[in-house]
């Protein structure tokens, strides 16, 4: 909803200006209209600037977009007498392969009128989206459809199915940050590579996290787009190590939303009991906790897993010992001693002893296969309910 650069043409002095290349990059933000008055540009913007420069040689005018694609600007605009110059191939090149748009002005326009009405039109998207924000929380808590609130409040018609991506920030790191430099270019590949439309993607921000749904109106295409979607993801962020990523379930378009957010919080609240170097968490690949997420008489899991582990449970608590991670680690590891002493970093003799007891314990043959499913299931329960703060 921020202004970007292909708002720049609701602007009248704007509509005569000619885009010379770089048509991919229109979806970029525009944080400030900035005119070039040194002959470098690194050490004087920010990023996401919009630059204003005269008419340069094909040397200088290179050097200059290398800088401002450096510090990711948002386009420049060269203001010219010629309206068909003619740019080296060099520089298109450059601008196409970065999404970088160039455009052509004439030098005669009343510059400071065209800057200033860009800071009106930045500053008026950025109050609007704010304004989008409080409504869409608003609607989100009085149990509102995710088609309602893209009719209500972005004007887009929904599509039958949508899907609520979420992605968390490392402590560490803003989240306008984040969003400038990750989060747009992961809009634009996934809408460039998929050949889709503006409106199959809508992303806000809302408490501390971004919010994205993908929609479409074919289940199965969606489906595809996800996975699309997940592998950009890990593609751009393979090297950032700033975020992670919550893949919820495709819903129809009518589902209340507030309960994909729900949905979403339960996944983050059990990511952690997870191995994930992509730091990808889809819904899809939950397994066994996707059962868990639908029962919501919590005691009946509650008394399941007593019935099986309590006993360990207790004799943990009471004599700190380990025993219910020792079992644990024994099914992970198909119950390979060897394997699982080397986790544990004890003797092998040690976690026989620890079996043993275990065995002693629960009263249970560790052979038979139905035994060692209850008892697995009942330890995944254990951990669940204590991880989402039910035990």
């Amino acid at each position: 909803m921020y202004f970007k650069c292909n708002d720049l043409n609701k602007i009248m002095e704007f509509k005569e200006a000619k885009l010379i290349s770089g048509e991919n990059g229109l979806a970029r933000e525009i944080s400030w209209p900035y005119i070039k008055m040194t002959d470098s540009i690194k050490d004087w913007i920010n990023g996401k600037e919009l630059i204003f420069i005269l008419d340069e040689s094909k040397e200088k005018l290179k050097y200059i977009i290398e800088e401002a694609i450096e510090k990711n600007a948002s386009g420049i605009v060269i203001l010219s007498k010629n309206n068909n110059i003619e740019f080296s191939e060099e520089i298109i090149k450059l601008s196409e392969k970065n999404k970088f748009p160039i455009f052509l002005l004439d030098w005669n326009i009343k510059l400071l009128n065209l800057t200033q009405k860009i800071i009106y039109e930045i500053q008026s998207s950025k109050n609007k989206y704010e304004n989008i924000k409080l409504k869409f929380q608003e609607l989100l808590f009085n149990n509102c459809s995710l088609s309602f609130i893209l009719e209500k409040l972005y004007n887009i018609k929904s599509k039958n199915y949508y899907s609520l991506v979420s992605i968390r920030m490392n402590k560490n790191k803003k989240l306008e940050e984040f969003y400038s430099f990750i989060l747009k270019k992961l809009k634009q590949d996934f809408l460039f590579i998929n050949n889709l439309e503006e409106n199959q993607y809508v992303d806000i921000f809302y408490d501390n996290q971004i919010s994205i749904f993908l929609l479409d109106n074919n289940k199965e295409k969606l489906k595809n787009y996800i996975k699309s979607f997940q592998e950009i993801y890990q593609k751009i962020n393979e090297h950032q190590n700033e975020s992670l990523f919550f893949q919820g379930k495709i819903r129809d378009k009518d589902f209340i939303l507030k309960e994909s957010y729900n949905e979403i919080e339960k996944l983050i609240e059990i990511s952690s009991l997870f191995e994930n170097k992509d730091k990808i968490y889809d819904y899809y690949e939950l397994g066994f906790y996707r059962l868990l997420f639908q029962i919501k008489e919590i005691n009946i899991l509650k008394e399941f897993y007593l019935e099986n582990i309590g006993i360990l449970i207790n004799h943990d608590e009471k004599f700190k010992t380990k025993l219910l991670q020792t079992l644990k680690e024994y099914y992970i590891n198909n119950r390979n001693l060897t394997i699982t002493s080397e986790k544990l970093n004890i003797h092998k003799n040690t976690l026989i002893y620890r079996i043993n007891i275990i065995k002693e314990l629960l009263k249970k043959d560790l052979n038979l296969g139905l035994e060692n499913l209850e008892l697995f299931n009942s330890i995944i329960i254990y951990e669940y309910l204590k991880k989402v703060n039910k035990n």
